[in-house]
């Protein structure tokens, strides 16, 4: 994860900005990226975003990750790396789905 460097190079970009609390489990919360996660793979793909963001644990038990899906099917996660920096502000809680 982080930004890809040079042609055909693959990997995920989480742009900065303001992540909403979007939606939530038993275990933690979701927060949207605002433009989505750009996500890179070798040609002819490319680059395109896709919806995701930073998924935050409700205890400190586990470390933070990347998501790419929404409410209806969160299809990957990983673990953010140590390079990535967020803060959390206060902000109402999000409904839970279903």
């Amino acid at each position: 994860m982080g930004r890809p460097d040079g042609p055909g190079a693959s990997g995920h970009t989480l742009p900065a900005g303001r992540y909403a609390p979007s939606f939530e489990d038993e275990r933690g919360i979701f927060f949207a990226s605002p433009n989505g996660v750009v996500v890179a793979e070798p040609p002819p793909v490319g680059a395109r975003a896709m919806a995701g963001g930073i998924y935050l644990p409700k205890d400190d038990s586990a470390a933070a990750q990347e998501y790419l899906g929404d409410v209806d099917r969160v299809t990957q996660r990983y673990r953010l790396p140590e390079h990535c920096r967020y803060s959390i502000e206060n902000a109402a809680a999000p409904a839970s789905p279903g």
